[in-house]
């Protein structure tokens, strides 16, 4: 165990801070702009050094030179940020990035955790593209809104139509926009193009 929660501490959403057994360090992750330096809470990969770090993978000397280094040092593949308190938060992982045609990484998995319905798209131009589920009670009032027509809940023609509308998806990537940005994603991360529909997706 490398970091533990103190007993009086109730912060939500932190693994603790480091135990007195291990060493711990963060790793700039240049190619996703993570770095050890950042403010006000440094970013990185997470790795760990210490007694209670296991020696190895049985019989599997390939993966085990990958996670463990010649110092010994084990790389967890874990983003991490450090508060002010030296309590650790995970905040995404290394193999859920992927690299686009342009050389840019992006995270579908820590996007789609703040918008809950996007998926990244294999189109001529690589962008992201959300399918979002409207639910008709509150979208009829900000449909009639942003189109100057009166949308009528219990009317699905007048509800597709109103899906449709460049300013009700206009409005609806300017949100969304909002809720990457705040998520810290980078450009490439950001929603370039949105469908509403009456029914949310199913797997």
């Amino acid at each position: 165990m490398a970091l533990c929660q103190l007993d009086n501490d109730y912060a939500v959403g932190t693994c603790g801070a480091v135990t007195p057994a291990c060493e711990v360090c963060l790793q700039d992750v240049q190619d996703i702009d993570y770095f050890a330096t950042d403010l006000p809470h440094l970013r990185g990969e997470l790795r760990i050094r210490g007694p209670s770090t296991f020696k190895s993978y049985f019989g599997n000397e390939s993966e085990t030179s990958k996670a463990l280094d010649p110092d010994g040092w084990f790389h967890t593949g874990d983003i991490c940020s450090v508060d002010e308190r030296g309590r650790f938060r995970l905040i995404d992982r290394l193999k859920d990035f992927r690299k686009l045609s342009h050389g840019e990484y992006i995270s579908p998995e820590r996007i789609e955790k703040f918008t809950s319905g996007i998926t990244p798209g294999s189109l001529p131009i690589t962008s992201i593209v959300a399918f979002i589920g409207v639910d008709p009670e509150s979208f009829t009032d900000l449909a009639s809104k942003v189109t100057g027509d009166a949308v009528d809940r219990g009317n699905i023609d007048s509800l597709l139509k109103a899906l449709e509308n460049r300013n009700a998806v206009k409005v609806a990537i300017e949100v969304l926009g909002k809720v990457v940005k705040e998520s810290k994603s980078n450009f490439y991360g950001r929603v370039r193009l949105v469908k509403l529909m009456l029914d949310p997706l199913t797997l």
